[in-house]
Formats: C-alpha cells, structure tokens, sequence
C-alpha cells in the first residue's frame, strides 16, 4: 500500500527559477524621472529670455565665480562626469579597473600637469611600488607602516622630480609638485593589493584601464563646448546621477568582460582540516564481538 505522505510530496512541483528583467518600483521611477526633468525645465527657463530666466541664468550658474575659483568649480564638475564614464566602462562595457574613484582622481591631477608628464611620472610611480613592495613584506612592518613608507616615497620622488627640474631648467618637470601625492598613493595601493591578490597581469591589466580612463576623462574635461555647458547648467550634475541610476540597474551588459585577464590561481593552504580518522580494523571487530 502506498504511503500517502510520499504520494502527496511527489505530486507538489517545485517552482523553477527564472531570470525576470530588471523592474524598478513606481517611486524610484519618479525619482529618476526628477533628476531629467527638473535639470530641463531649469535649463529651459534659462534660455527662455524671461526675467526669470535671466535670474537664474546669473545666480545659478558659475559664470560669476571669480576666475581662481572658476577652475576649482570645473574640477567639481568633471567628478561626476568621471563617474558616470567608470560606471560605464565597469558595467556596460565590462573592463575592470583599480575601484570607483582612481580614474576620476587621476583625470583631474593629469589636467593639472599635463597628459604626457602626468602618464610619466605615475608610470614610475608604479615601478617604485613592484621595487619597494618585497623590500616592506621582508620588513614585515604593520599596515600603517607600510602605507606611511610609500606615502614617504611617493613624495621623495616628487621631491627628487621637482630639484631635477630647477637644476636643469625644465620648466615641464617642474610641473610635477602640483600632483596630487595621495592619488599616486592610492593608486599604487591599489596597485599593490591586486598584485598580492590577483597576480601581475591582472594588477598590470586594471591599472593600464584605470590610467586609459583616466585620459579619457581628461580629455573630455579639456573640450571647450563642455567646459561652457557644465559651467552654465551645473543643474546637468543631476541627469549624469540619473544616468548613472539608470546604467546601473538596466544596463549591466559587461560586452567585453571577457577581455579581463583571469587572476591567479590562489593556493591551496596547508592548514587544512585534518580527516576524522576512522576506528581501525580491530577496534571494529571488538565493538562488533561486545554487542548483544
């Protein structure tokens, strides 16, 4: 006679798994929708000619900053821009690159010492680090030690770049002090950290498309066009977050993912669980003769 439990289990289908579109909810929708409508609207009324828009065309715009303080306000803008160009590259495109922030970091110190010094001098930068690397793991020094040490020598090659230049008259290498020392450090962290983690072609990989993103990021801060719009419409900071919303929930293609490298193999570690060993043949046969 057939049990009826298992009869009733057997009848019950399990649900398949299915993979469903990206959906958003209603409110998130209207909120995305806000961030390009209200940018619109704003850039619309500014060049409607109305008194209103000549107001707004004067207050809530950059064109009355003071010209030392109008650079600082381009480098804020370009911040946003660089965003949405690595949320691009990341997930629609799929090349991966040393985190979020280095490429648009790196962006705004090559537009400040220029594209081909810049791309020099972080080269180096980054063959201190494969140098100097062994060197602190034999020091065996803690994390702030060894963050300090490279802190130290990233700014004595600064240093070292910047006395070459008085002495010799270079006038492009002198340029060098103006680069930030802690995105050199950051970036040769992270350098370092995927190394140590992923293998040389991968760190070699992920900086090589953080440095190329970066120089697109430059070169876009450098087109004129973009330069008056961002300047005139900074209301445009919220269609590139909306754009960035929108990339990140409905467009995570990854088309070229493959072209990343595959990191290392990682070791197996010795300190692996020991197997319970089993009762031997004898003590087997002694439990079996004291049974009942």
């Amino acid at each position: 006679m057939d049990n009826p439990e298992r009869t009733t289990r057997t009848e019950v289908a399990v649900p398949e798994k299915t993979v469903t579109a990206a959906h958003i909810s209603g409110a998130h929708a209207t909120a995305i929708l806000l961030l390009f409508a209200i940018p619109a609207a704003i850039a619309a009324l500014k060049l409607s000619g109305s008194v209103a828009g000549d107001w707004l065309a004067t207050w809530a715009s950059f064109e009355q900053l003071p010209p030392e303080l109008r650079g600082r306000s381009h480098y804020l803008m370009l911040a946003p821009l660089g965003a949405l160009l690595v949320v691009f590259t990341r997930l629609t495109i799929g090349i991966r690159v040393l985190g979020p922030f280095r490429s648009v970091l790196l962006a705004i110190a090559f537009m400040t010492t220029g594209m081909v010094l810049g791309l020099t001098f972080f080269g180096l930068v980054i063959a201190v680090v494969i140098g100097v690397r062994p060197l602190l793991r034999k020091m065996k020094l803690p994390y702030f030690g060894r963050k300090g040490a490279m802190l130290a020598a990233v700014a004595s090659m600064i240093v070292v770049a910047t006395l070459v230049g008085l002495a010799f008259g270079l006038k492009d290498i002198e340029r060098v002090v103006f680069f930030p020392i802690v995105v050199l450090t950051l970036t040769g962290d992270a350098f370092s950290l995927s190394l140590r983690r992923e293998g040389f072609k991968v760190a070699l990989w992920r900086t090589g498309a953080t440095a190329g993103l970066a120089m697109v990021i430059a070169a876009c801060g450098k087109i004129t066009p973009l330069q008056q719009a961002l300047m005139h419409f900074p209301e445009l900071i919220l269609v590139m977050l909306g754009l960035i919303l929108l990339i990140s929930k409905f467009f995570k293609l990854r088309l070229f993912e493959a072209l990343n490298p595959a990191p290392k193999k990682k070791k197996k570690s010795s300190r692996h669980k020991q197997p319970i060993p089993t009762p031997s043949t004898s003590v087997q046969e002694e439990v079996a003769v004291a049974a009942p």
